[in-house]
Formats: C-alpha cells, sequence, structure tokens
C-alpha cells in the first residue's frame, strides 16, 4: 500500500520526465503536440486528485 503523498510524489516525477521527452518524440514525428498536451493534462488531473487526497488524509 501506498500513501497519498508517495502517489502524488511518483505522479510529480512522471510529468516531469514527460516533459523533458515528449518534445524529442514531437520532433521525431512520433507524437503529436496536442497528443502530448493531453497525456500531460491527464498526469496534472491526477496529481490534483492525489494532493487533495493527501490533504484530506492529514485532517484525520
Amino acid at each position: 500500500m501506498f500513501t497519498s503523498e508517495q502517489k502524488r510524489k511518483a505522479v510529480e516525477r512522471e510529468i516531469s520526465y514527460r516533459k523533458r521527452v515528449f518534445p524529442r518524440l514531437i520532433d521525431s514525428g512520433k507524437m503529436t503536440r496536442q497528443m502530448a498536451d493531453e497525456q500531460i493534462a491527464i498526469f496534472v488531473a491526477i496529481l490534483d486528485d492525489y494532493a487533495k487526497a493527501e490533504a484530506s488524509e492529514r485532517l484525520i
């Protein structure tokens, strides 16, 4: 079992990784800018979910 904090930090690392890698994929034609933006937006939404869960865990 992982805490919300651990999950949040993992998602933050993944977002950082994607922001570094996706420009190369776009430049090589393997990914569109729209696809990259969408995938990052999904992970930002997940990050928001975990941040909210983490905050509520602190209240308990």
